[in-house]
């Protein structure tokens, strides 16, 4: 995923706050809040790095796990945490626009893992060639930030995990 801001380093890699599953104005379904009344949820936050989009904001690339499946999950605790998922016009209400180089909400499965008694299925898929030319528009801030951006650009996910 991609979200908006400078995900510090020393945030908490785990992210345990209940949501809550809330309807929304007529004809726009539903969505999670932070609320004492949700359900348990838990997102870990495996990696991340800072990048610029084009028009200069800053940006954080950064990896998840799930270790609950809620509605909009990353993108309810993302947002919590004061960074939205880039284009996510549900959970974010300020104005970015990310149609001129960003066609959709930057969010990603590439790699999907369970186990269903008979052994793990380990799917992975590289990032589709949408996000990959949006990937390709954003300038690293640092070497690990070059690092990881050309190995999501290579497709190359496997050695990386």
């Amino acid at each position: 995923l991609v979200c908006r801001g400078r995900v510090p380093f020393k945030m908490e890699r785990h992210v345990r706050v209940p949501l809550l599953k809330v309807e929304q104005q007529a004809g726009r379904g539903a969505r999670s809040i932070v609320s004492p009344l949700g359900r348990p949820s838990h997102t870990e936050l495996r990696r991340w790095w800072s990048m610029k989009a084009p028009t200069g904001e800053p940006i954080s690339m950064v990896e998840v796990r799930l270790h609950t499946g809620r509605l909009h999950q990353i993108r309810a605790h993302m947002a919590s945490l004061g960074h939205p998922l880039l284009g996510d016009d549900v959970y974010d209400r300020r104005t970015f626009n990310v149609c001129e180089w960003c066609p959709r909400l930057f969010l990603h499965a590439f790699r999907l893992c369970v186990n269903i008694g008979d052994g793990p299925i380990d799917i992975q898929l590289p990032l589709p060639e949408d996000l990959r030319k949006a990937l390709a528009m954003f300038e690293p801030v640092d070497n690990v930030a070059v690092s990881r951006q050309a190995t999501w650009l290579l497709g190359d996910r496997g050695s990386a995990l």
